[in-house]
């Protein structure tokens, strides 16, 4: 995974010089609160405003350090000059740089991010007529305030409007007291007006928004907010070995082994049970947080939307897991029954947050509606087109009627949305009793917890091979072969689809297992790898796991009724077709409860299609076991042959096949294009080509010329990107 240096990072890099000279040239020992004075310095130039008048008017008191307001203003002139010269709101600049004071470790237990300008400014411009007619206005995780003066932005040039919105209509919330100097310094870069600045300064609040009763939340404004915005953590409320590490000093990489050196147990104890402590006090009122981990996300979601008056509205970013996770399923239908929802899906490939560049987020817009089910806007702009125009709107009731749990699924356009909700009620849900699939879920050990037990390898016959996701691909387990090195430092090779014996990283012995795991080892199951996501080259890595051995709690199996259906299941989960609905709905974990409710043909151990599929899937098994080498091409031919039969079950057409291919960019990235073109279609071609009961004889036709013609630059269908070099010119 990438991780990317956020854009705003980069073009204020000349600002953030700035402020570091400005520190050196002090004399005085760096610290935070130096820092945001000299930033009241920078605020008072952009601004127009004396800092010692500015010191008078919000009391002067709480000063740790005394630079005196000439030599801050002086020290601060050239940064005040970078952060006005740079190409977003010097407000946001001065914004953007104050909220840099919390340390790595507490930034993420957190989940804490500065707000992108871009974010910010889109956002507040979503919700520009609210901002015009609001008579208040609350972050509650307020931050450096960058969200705050977006919206004030929206008012307009005017100093009058500026300094209006500053003396009347502000509101925000932090725990952090340095948050919160940070935020009125930014704000107070707008206006001139300190009587302003003093009134903003009384509703800059240094409080837990999630602990406080809702009296304390009356006090400030009976009735609610017109207008409640935020860009709160994104993280889960818990305490990690790996977070604790890294707190104390130590450094790892994420997946090493914990040396007792580095791990206080008592700390870490201790540390839990106050993390466990903070959830029990968080407010009574927040009683839509559903099962699970603790999300700071959700919570502030469910705060907020309460917070709005009766006609308020609403304006969030939060993780795009909201729209889909289980266990916010609760949350979401509080929501679309009581507010208008419009929702705009984002990823981070435009470098908004240092995080992962396909991480996936949601701008969020909620109004309420005065009656019971409302409507909702999605879309996304992941897909490059014109995210209004490609919006779905639906409301409640039919969302309901094909969502029983008010998940949205990633969308790109109508047709999309048409073709997934036509699936989606022609079959039942896979866990369902409907389906007559009965999969029972399990994870047989855990990488973590069970590690004490884990060997290296031996010729102990006792000791079963421990299967890893990165080892599991389409209808193999053995793809990848383990080299050396630990945790996500280790190394692996990948193998060849023939002539490829597991390669494990570890065993583990028959008595360390506990007896249902025992008895799963004795039979063939399905496994699947759950770390994936939308934009990996495929999303659903299935296969059939042989007896004798024993996986990883990132390989999850799936016990049936009978080998048949174990197979057949296999086959269609690595078809593009399950893939395709997989995608609409995933975020980087496939977990049970998201299989569980994806639709699924109804089981029938004598349809012949359902034979057809777990005959191919089986020797597609058999050949990697065997290692018999029967020619990649033979490969392709089966499991195009599934392709076809698996969307003849869903009762999808070649078109609609082609527009599922799609959200598929990668598939044959690697393999020679015909002439003239700029990417190989060799694997759908080949599926086109396969079956004269599904193409038209035109369709087929087509197909099976350009197949003969990709054979002879050298295409093979089939084949992932990963494992494209390894098979040379076979």
């Amino acid at each position: 995974m990438t991780t990317p240096i956020p854009r705003d990072q980069a073009i204020l890099s000349q600002s953030s010089s700035e402020l570091e000279e400005a520190v050196t040239r002090s004399g005085l020992e760096e610290s935070p609160d130096l820092r945001i004075r000299l930033l009241e310095g920078a605020s008072a130039k952009i601004g127009g405003f004396d800092l010692h008048e500015f010191d008078l008017a919000i009391g002067g008191i709480e000063r740790h350090i005394q630079l005196p307001a000439a030599v801050a203003t002086s020290l601060a002139s050239k940064l005040a000059a970078a952060a006005k010269d740079c190409p977003i709101p010097a407000s946001l600049a001065i914004a953007a740089l104050g909220d840099t004071n919390v340390d790595f470790v507490a930034r993420r237990r957190q989940g804490r991010y500065f707000t992108d300008s871009r974010l910010a400014l889109s956002l507040a411009s979503s919700i520009r007529e609210q901002v015009l007619n609001a008579t208040s206005i609350l972050d509650p995780s307020c931050g450096a305030g960058t969200l705050l003066i977006a919206a004030t932005l929206q008012l307009g040039t005017s100093a009058e409007c500026k300094a209006h919105a500053i003396r009347h209509l502000l509101w925000g919330v932090d725990r952090d007291f340095l948050a919160v100097r940070a935020a009125r310094t930014a704000i107070a870069s707008l206006t001139d007006d300190l009587e302003a600045v003093a009134n903003l300064s009384r509703r800059l609040l240094v409080a837990d928004s999630l602990t406080s009763e809702r009296a304390w939340w009356n006090k400030h404004s009976i009735g609610g907010f017109d207008l409640v915005i935020g860009n709160p953590p994104w993280e889960r409320l818990r305490v990690t070995r790996h977070e604790h590490v890294l707190g104390t000093g130590h450094h790892r990489h994420y997946g090493d082994a914990f040396h007792h050196s580095q791990i206080d147990e008592k700390a870490l104890l201790s540390d839990r049970k106050l993390t466990s402590t903070y959830r029990a006090r968080i407010s009574s009122e927040l009683t839509l947080q559903g099962e699970g981990e603790s999300a700071l996300h959700r919570m502030f979601l469910e705060l907020s939307a309460r917070l709005t008056s009766e006609s308020g509205a609403l304006a969030i970013l939060i993780p795009a897991g909201f729209i889909k996770n289980f266990g916010a399923r609760q949350l979401r239908e509080w929501l679309f029954r009581n507010f208008d929802v419009d929702i705009l899906i984002l990823d981070n490939r435009e470098r908004y947050f240092a995080i992962d560049s396909r991480f996936k987020f949601i701008k969020l817009l909620a109004k309420r509606n005065g009656k019971k089910g409302g409507t909702v806007h999605f879309g996304t702009e992941c897909f490059g087109s014109n995210s209004e125009k490609a919006k779905v709107k639906t409301d409640f009731g039919e969302l309901k009627r094909i969502q029983t749990d008010l998940s949205l699924p990633e969308v790109r356009d109508l047709f999309d949305w048409k073709l997934f909700t036509r699936l989606r009620q022609m079959y039942s849900n896979f866990g369902s009793t409907e389906s007559g699939w009965k999969p029972q879920f399990h994870r047989e050990v855990d990488m973590t917890n069970d590690r004490p037990k884990f060997k290296n390898l031996s010729d102990d016959a006792k000791d079963l091979p421990v299967i890893e996701g990165r080892m599991v691909h389409h209808h193999r387990v053995s793809a990848k072969r383990y080299v050396s090195g630990r945790g996500r430092r280790a190394k692996w090779r990948v193998q060849a689809l023939f002539h490829a014996p597991l390669g494990p990283q570890w065993q583990i012995g028959w008595d360390d297992l506990r007896p249902p795991i025992k008895s799963r080892t004795l039979e063939t199951r399905a496994g699947f790898c759950d770390i994936t996501g939308q934009t990996n080259e495929r999303t659903v890595l299935a296969a059939l796991i042989p007896k004798g051995v024993v996986c990883g709690n990132k390989v999850p199996t799936i016990k049936f009724s009978s080998d048949a259906q174990a197979q057949t299941w296999v086959g269609i989960a690595n078809s593009f077709t399950f893939d395709w609905l997989t995608r609409r709905s995933i975020t980087t974990t496939l977990n049970f409860f998201m299989l569980r409710s994806l639709p699924i043909p109804k089981w029938d151990a004598e349809g012949e299609i359902f034979r057809a599929i777990a005959n191919a899937t089986q020797s597609l098994a058999d050949m990697e076991r065997s290692g018999k080498q029967e020619g990649l091409w033979h490969v392709g031919r089966i499991r195009a042959k599934i392709e076809v039969l698996t969307a003849s079950l869903y009762g999808v057409s070649v078109a609609e096949f082609d527009q599922m291919l799609r959200d598929f960019p990668l598939i044959d990235q690697s393999q020679p294009a015909l002439p003239g073109e700029k990417k190989s279609t060799i694997t759908r071609d080949l599926v086109v080509a396969s079956s004269s009961d599904w193409a038209s004889p035109s369709q087929m036709q087509k197909a099976e010329n350009r197949v003969k013609q990709a054979r002879c630059v050298g295409a093979v269908p089939y084949i992932p990107n990963e494992h494209a070099k390894i098979y040379g010119g076979m």
